[in-house]
């Protein structure tokens, strides 16, 4: 069996051939070629390495491709300044899109409009086909984590405005939930009134 380790091996010449000879690729393609050019290293494949160099060089210039960059980034890259809002609370990315930037392409299409954005249907769940959708800055914007949206007594709102309507801080859900509290009671348990009136928005009556 003919040897891979090396980019080209010469093949048996015709008889009486001196000029060219037959090679094997490293990639199993068989062709003809200088000699002198192979053996001076100006071919090195039967031209396999420059379509895979125009194919990678096609790929970082694709308009869908800093995005997808920018996903894998924000997820396996611990020195991102994002990572600690995706990787680091365990937000992943399929493992189809890992493999294959073109997988990525063909599940998400292009964008609508220049001003789309991929965006999370769930922010606590993983990018993959069924999780992700192509949205505006205004519609990313309302699927903050901070605006997930629960529903209480046949009444839906934002963690923001469940924290408002007991008469904390914006942030008090969302912290209670942050710090064990049932999903619940952190949107039903009132807030504690200092003894000057005063609303002690992070504490609760009941623990």
């Amino acid at each position: 069996m003919a040897n891979r380790t090396k980019m080209l091996e010469a093949l048996p010449r015709a008889s009486g051939e001196r000029l060219k000879a037959k090679y094997l690729c490293n990639c199993g393609v068989i062709f003809i070629a200088q000699v002198r050019n192979v053996t001076s290293g100006r071919t090195t494949s039967c031209g396999c390495l420059l379509k895979k160099l125009v194919g990678e060089y096609a790929t970082t210039k694709h308009p869908l491709y800093f995005t997808y960059e920018g996903m894998i980034a924000r997820c396996y890259r611990k020195s991102h300044h994002a990572y600690k809002n995706y990787g680091g609370r365990g937000i992943a990315v399929c493992s189809s899109w890992l493999e294959s930037f073109s997988n990525f392409v063909k599940d998400m299409g292009e964008k609508p409009t220049p001003e789309h954005t991929l965006d999370r249907i769930d922010n606590n769940k993983d990018y993959s086909p069924e999780n992700c959708k192509w949205s505006t800055p205004k519609e990313q914007s309302s699927n903050k984590r901070n605006n997930v949206k629960y529903t209480y007594n046949g009444l839906t709102l934002t963690a923001t405005d469940w924290s408002l309507r007991l008469g904390g801080n914006r942030h008090l859900v969302r912290d209670r939930i942050k710090n064990g509290m049932d999903i619940e009671k952190a949107i039903s348990t009132p807030v504690r009134k200092s003894k000057g009136g005063t609303c002690m928005s992070n504490q609760v009556i009941e623990k």
